[in-house]
């Protein structure tokens, strides 16, 4: 099955890519207005009656979808714009003179439904798939969709002779209310645990859009960029099982691996020493239920950090981070992979060298 015929992805699709739209503002509630024109001078919609904007300095991102007079004013506003945004200045790589570019938003409808063709172009079997969402918010300014790939699991060999089975993920986000970038990258999703593997989507696959407008008016999404990274995906996930099967084969002592903890995972800027509480937990997840499991290995000590990512210090593994605490977590995880103290044991060659 496509991608595209998976009805779980349409689904999806049709609640993220809503219509949007830039509203008067005056002071209060969005109000319907007669005009049909949609450029940033005759705005559909309008506010009026309140001063939470001032509409001399700014401009109302709205959904168009949601009727003002039926749902509520948080339901349907996304984000207020500085008309100052336009004013930043980028410099030119070719130049190195300084060029004013104007912000722009990405509409999701510009760029989801291109991954999803991409999925289709490359053929991968889409038949099984769970699309998680991220973000919970009444009006879905933000988003940041994971697609986990079931029909295609990684099968990791341990050197205890079990096997550690993962699932392919394709994450993507965008926002309109600057929460997050346009960004799609690959990583790997435990098929036991539920942890997100996220070293992958910083190293190996990730495709990123500034929010800036273009010369000739367009979103500026490459779909040959987007194709090209989606192709690729299968080299991606070989590297990425090669890499988890050298830490696999990575031999740690429980004292080895609570070094590394205590200098990246546990560790407390503020004190500037490790924290002993969070060092005791850590070390004791990796040695109780990782190790047990997997063998007393770096690929154990990189589930006890995602588990910890994705989780946080809590054997339940249904409990659910916001996103900006995953984001967090997850580079927590990306610092201690690059630490001295992780490499030490292994270079980790089969990564970006961005990583090494």
């Amino acid at each position: 099955m496509k991608a595209s015929e998976n009805p779980y992805i349409q689904r999806y699709v049709s609640e993220v890519c809503y219509p949007i739209a830039y509203a008067e503002v005056k002071l209060g509630k969005i109000i319907p207005a007669c005009a049909s024109d949609n450029n940033n001078d005759n705005y559909i919609n309008k506010f009026e009656n309140t001063s939470a904007v001032n509409h001399y300095h700014t401009r109302a991102l709205v959904r168009t979808d949601r009727d003002p007079e039926v749902n509520q004013l948080e339901s349907i506003l996304l984000d207020v714009h500085s008309k100052g945004r336009a004013n930043r200045k980028y410099e030119n790589s070719n130049t190195h003179e300084f060029d004013r570019v104007g912000y722009k938003v990405l509409n999701n409808n510009e760029f989801i439904p291109k991954i999803i063709e991409a999925l289709d172009n490359t053929n991968i079997d889409c038949t099984n798939v769970d699309v998680i969402e991220n973000i919970r918010s009444p009006n879905r300014s933000a988003t940041w969709g994971t697609l986990v790939l079931k029909d295609n699991p990684i099968k990791i060999e341990l050197p205890n002779g079990r096997i550690s089975e993962q699932y392919p993920t394709i994450d993507f986000t965008n926002s309109y209310d600057k929460t997050f970038s346009a960004r799609l990258w690959a990583g790997l999703y435990g098929s036991l645990c539920l942890n997100r593997q996220v070293f992958s989507g910083w190293a190996i696959m990730q495709y990123t859009h500034k929010h800036i407008k273009r010369k000739d008016g367009s979103s500026g999404v490459d779909m040959d960029v987007i194709q090209a990274k989606i192709d690729g995906l299968k080299g991606t996930f070989e590297t990425i099982t090669k890499q988890c099967k050298s830490w696999a084969d990575t031999p740690l002592t429980q004292a080895q691996a609570k070094s590394i903890l205590a200098k990246t995972l546990a560790w407390n800027n503020q004190t500037r020493q490790a924290s002993e509480k969070k060092l005791e937990e850590l070390v004791n997840w990796f040695t109780m239920y990782e190790a047990k499991y997997t063998g007393m290995n770096l690929w154990s000590l990189y589930n006890t950090a995602t588990h910890f990512a994705t989780h946080g210090n809590t054997p339940d593994v249904n409990t659910t981070l916001s996103p900006n605490q995953l984001q967090k977590l997850q580079q927590s995880v990306i610092f201690m992979i690059q630490s001295p103290q992780w490499k030490h044991y292994n270079r980790n060659e089969h990564l970006n060298p961005t990583l090494s």
